[in-house]
């Protein structure tokens, strides 16, 4: 799954969060600036799930968020990444969120 070009796009991340179209980047910098203040907020609880599952006598595990796919949806990119999943996979299995949720 690719990215979809950026030419005229208008924001798909969060319909339902605004009354207004925003350019593709501004969605972006939205995106950015929420889960580097989820990082900031939830950095020490996000260290809880990496440890428990680390442990190894917690497999397997399951972790999710009552609220959407933000807070999990980044837990799950961040243990991709540390286990070596490349980024364009990481990209495409969060991309799989808008679809199934």
């Amino acid at each position: 799954m690719s990215r979809p070009a950026r030419a005229n796009q208008i924001c798909a991340f969060c319909p339902g969060l605004c009354r207004f179209a925003c350019p593709i980047e501004e969605a972006e910098a939205f995106l950015r600036d929420l889960y580097l203040r989820v990082l900031r907020i939830a950095g020490p609880l996000l260290g809880e799930i990496f440890t428990g599952i680390a442990r190894g006598d917690a497999l397997p595990a399951v972790f999710h968020c009552a609220n959407g796919k933000d807070r999990t949806g980044l837990a799950a990119a961040l243990l991709l990444e540390a286990l070596g999943v490349s980024r364009q996979d990481v990209l495409d299995d969060y991309e799989l969120t808008r679809r199934f949720l």
